[in-house]
Formats: structure tokens, C-alpha cells, sequence
């Protein structure tokens, strides 16, 4: 593994390993949930056949749409990691930076709910605007969005939920963490090793408070990695 040694490879396993036991009971608890209701469903044929009457065909119709929901949320889950797994394939690529911030979001979505939070995303589609991109190694990038988040998260604001928000700057782009305490933030743990700032160096990141909103945290990111070139994929 050649992605971003800067960061050590050791920083990188451990984000990896934190994000499939997150996902993996997240899927436990979609396999859970339809058990339940599987078995529900069983119990009220049962009843229906030992009296000669059949389920009422309502409450069947509900219980098969809860099922069909866990599937669908178990198949973002999945989704979410199969894309992960997939952003080592190129140690440089150009990436849409909307896209990464939303699978960061699907793979920070328990951690934030144990916290009490909701993440919201913007309404691209209702924004219509153009895609914001940048050169960089997606792994990394990835690694060091969820610490920052983790920070986020860690440092809550007034109202239960973080903002999320990506725009273009004048020498790159930007992703805003709005609703927390940026302060707070930039002093978590997550944040504060040695690792970490190897890691926001290596990808030329900078998180600041905004100027004007200390409830915003602000990732300013190059247009390409710092003194990099080559780009794969």
C-alpha cells in the first residue's frame, strides 16, 4: 500500500477497521430488524391457520414494506462500503468532491446518530449546480474527512444536526461543517496528533473556523495534491 505515507499506513488501517465495525452493526442490526418481523409474520399465519381465519392482509402489507425498507437501507450500507473499498484502486484521482462528502456522510451516519446528530446534505440535484472536483488521493482524503467530522460531531452546537456543504474558493475548494463548535473542534483529539496533521499536510488540507460564523468549520482544499503532478484514473 502506497497511499499518502505521511499519514502511516497504521492511521490508515485503524480508520479502516473503525468504519467496518461501524458498518458491520449497522448491518446486524438491519439482519435484526428483519428477523422481527419475518418472524412476526410467521406468527400471525400460524394464528391465522390454528383459527381458520386468514392475517389480516393489512397489517402483512406493513409488516413486508418495513422489510423492504431494512433491504434498501442495508443495500446504502453495503454500497457505501463497496465504494470505500474501491477508493484504494487509485493512489491520484480526480474526484467530485459532492460524491465523496455524501459517501463520507453514509459511512459517519451511526456515529453521528449515537451522538444524537443528523447529517444533512445539500439538495444537489435542486442546487443544479456543477460539480466540484479535485485531484487528490481519495483514500486519504476520505481518512482525513472523517476525523474531521469526528471532531464535528464531538464539538455539537445548539441544534442537533451538521450541515454540510462543499463549494469552489478562489485557489481550490472548500467543505463547510456548519451548526458546531468550530473552536472546539479544532482542539479534539481526532484532530490533534501528530498523525493527523501529517495527514491534513500531506493532502494540503486546512481546517479554520469561518471568519464570519464561528458555528461553521471550514476545509479549504487545493485544486491537487501540494508539489503533486500525476494523476490516475
Amino acid at each position: 500500500m502506497s497511499i499518502s505515507p505521511h499519514a502511516g499506513q497504521l492511521g490508515h488501517l485503524r480508520f479502516f477497521g473503525a468504519v467496518s465495525a461501524s458498518i458491520s452493526h449497522e448491518i446486524k442490526n438491519v439482519l435484526s430488524i428483519i428477523r422481527e418481523r419475518a418472524g412476526l409474520i410467521e406468527d400471525l399465519l400460524d394464528l391465522g391457520l390454528g383459527s381458520g381465519q386468514l392475517p389480516d392482509p393489512a397489517r402483512l402489507r406493513t409488516l413486508a414494506a418495513r422489510i423492504q425498507d431494512q433491504t434498501a437501507r442495508a443495500d446504502t450500507i453495503i454500497k457505501g462500503m463497496n465504494r470505500l473499498a474501491h477508493s484504494v484502486d487509485h493512489d491520484r484521482a480526480t474526484v467530485d468532491l459532492g460524491d465523496l462528502v455524501e459517501l463520507l456522510a453514509t459511512l459517519s451516519a451511526r456515529r453521528a446518530s449515537q451522538a444524537g446528530l443528523t447529517l444533512v446534505l445539500p439538495d444537489r440535484a435542486e442546487a443544479a449546480t456543477p460539480a466540484v472536483t479535485l485531484a487528490t488521493c481519495p483514500f486519504a482524503l476520505l481518512h482525513a474527512l472523517w476525523l474531521c467530522l469526528g471532531a464535528a460531531i464531538a464539538s455539537p452546537g445548539a441544534e442537533p444536526r451538521i450541515e454540510l456543504d462543499i463549494g469552489p474558493q478562489p485557489a481550490g475548494v472548500a467543505i463547510t461543517l456548519g451548526g458546531i463548535d468550530a473552536a472546539a473542534a479544532l482542539r479534539h483529539d481526532d484532530l490533534a496528533t501528530s498523525e493527523a496533521r501529517d495527514l491534513l499536510g500531506f493532502l494540503g488540507l486546512e481546517p479554520a473556523p469561518d471568519e464570519a460564523d464561528p458555528t461553521a468549520l471550514v476545509l479549504r482544499l487545493p485544486p491537487r495534491l501540494p508539489g503533486d503532478g500525476a494523476i490516475d484514473g
